[in-house]
């Protein structure tokens, strides 16, 4: 595996070193912690690693006890890691965000016409800034991939039930026997070619609820390169921010 050496600063302004290795092999980002190599963070080949910062920001509890498990130092982490903006390729939007102190209560404003996300109160705390921009994320792919959704089944001629959203680790989506479809917010992430073949892909299952060969023959019926974009969903992962 191909190795980096980073640092962390610390709040007693020491440097902890942490080691990023790209393992072909992985699917998803790991984090180790051994008393030989202390925080080793293993990434996919292709992992957009100015995200790792981000990761570690919000796994900060979890390596401090790993940590002081392996006798290492105490350390307070205190990475200052705010997204700056939201990029969402599926339905080509650009959100500034912008930060503001006042207060006590934790709150996100939205500025549809300027595209502007306004994060005010405790904004220091990244656990409360990424629950509040997930919170948004998921507002946001409801008023946009539901409507969406139901669009295409209404062109295609599927009928469905209730479309949900969900923060999901391992699907991009699923429908259920009642033809109820979940979609990942993450989505908002793909291309839009990619969320148009995970819907056509969705909407397919109210007809055969498996994968067998006259599943994958409805799917292309209807969306002719949906081998490439299949196989492209597998490493879409890498293109969602590691706080979402």
């Amino acid at each position: 595996m191909k190795s980096s050496i980073y640092w962390l600063r610390l709040a007693s302004k020491n440097k902890l070193e942490y080691t990023i290795r790209v393992s072909p092999r992985a699917r998803h980002v790991r984090l180790k912690v051994t008393a030989a190599d202390g925080l080793c963070v293993v990434v996919p080949k292709g992992f957009n690693q100015s995200e790792v910062a981000c990761l570690l920001a919000e796994k900060q509890a979890w390596i401090e006890k790993a940590l002081l498990k392996v006798g290492g130092a105490p350390p307070v982490l205190t990475l200052d890691y705010k997204p700056g903006e939201l990029i969402l390729p599926a339905i080509d939007e650009r959100w500034q965000i912008v930060y503001q102190v006042s207060g006590k209560r934790k709150r996100l404003s939205e500025d549809p016409l300027n595209r502007r996300l306004a994060l005010s109160s405790a904004v220091h705390e990244q656990v409360a800034v990424f629950a509040l921009l997930r919170r948004w994320l998921s507002l946001r792919a409801r008023d946009v991939m539901v409507p969406q959704a139901q669009s295409l089944a209404s062109e295609l001629g599927f009928s469905i039930g209730q479309v949900t959203i969900r923060n999901q680790r391992g699907r991009w989506g699923s429908c259920s026997s009642r033809n109820n479809l979940s979609l990942n917010l993450k989505l908002l992430f793909v291309s839009p070619e990619q969320l148009r073949y995970v819907l056509v892909h969705e909407l397919c299952h109210t007809v055969h609820m498996n994968h067998s060969p006259v599943f994958w023959q409805l799917v292309e019926s209807f969306d002719p390169e949906f081998k490439v974009l299949k196989h492209s969903m597998h490493s879409a992962w890498r293109d969602v921010p590691a706080w979402v």
